[in-house]
């Protein structure tokens, strides 16, 4: 049978494990979805100032200033990509350049969130929105690369492992020297136990933790009975 330090031990360590991977769990996906709210944030943004950047001619059609277009969306995939439809037109940003979008949602005031494949193996997070502008539908969908920020993500979380690995140790090190002395009284009263069948003490020192107490309380009783009823014996052999 295992003793009671073991099984503490076990339990302790299964305990620590659990919680940690837990904890590296609840932080990885936390972290992702700050990123992604963060991305987000960012896109409707250039999607608000693209769509300032959006007239109608006289025969209503689109016309985009793209001298006022941020450059990164010129530049052939550069991981920013934008998508803009009317009822008769789609048009796509340069960075895009021959490539087509799987989907874009359709006419909706609704932001819409998805996470689609784009150019060069990249995977894109898309904000489409519809918008009214000089009485036309306008949806803008806003895309950008993921694969930076998700290997940044994945550095943050090796290190987080690796971080949480040594806490790990340290608190299995820590909780072992916890248990040795929290179960050294326990080897104290194992000592005096021979103590008393050598005959060099008479009962067991009560100066023991609240646990043991009861249990040193009984067997001081005990010893203080079988001496008793050893005096009677010897008194009743005494007088036959």
């Amino acid at each position: 049978m295992q003793s009671i330090q073991t099984r503490l031990s076990i339990g302790l360590i299964f305990s620590l494990i659990i919680a940690f991977s837990a904890l590296w769990l609840l932080v990885s996906i936390n972290i992702r979805y700050v990123a992604e709210e963060y991305i987000a944030s960012r896109l409707v943004h250039d999607a608000e100032t693209l769509l300032s950047n959006i007239d109608f001619d006289q025969d209503n059609n689109l016309v985009i200033d793209q001298s006022r277009v941020d450059l990164v969306y010129q530049q052939p995939f550069s991981g920013h990509y934008y998508v803009i439809k009317t009822d008769k037109q789609y048009i796509r940003s340069r960075s895009l350049w021959d490539y087509e979008l799987k989907h874009v949602a359709g006419n909706t005031e609704d932001q819409q969130t998805t996470i689609l494949p784009g150019p060069e193996k990249q995977t894109l997070l898309v904000i489409s929105r519809s918008y009214t502008k000089q009485g036309h539908t306008v949806t803008v969908s806003i895309a950008e690369d993921l694969k930076p920020i998700d290997k940044n993500i994945v550095l943050l979380q090796y290190w987080f492992a690796a971080l949480a690995f040594g806490m790990l140790l340290i608190l299995i090190v820590v909780q072992a020297i916890i248990l040795r002395r929290s179960i050294s009284p326990i080897s104290r009263v194992h000592t005096e136990l021979k103590s008393l069948e050598q005959g060099r003490l008479d009962k067991l020192s009560t100066d023991s933790p609240a646990e043991l107490r009861p249990l040193i309380n009984e067997v001081n009783h005990l010893l203080t009975v079988t001496e008793q009823r050893l005096r009677r014996s010897r008194d009743a052999l005494s007088d036959l």
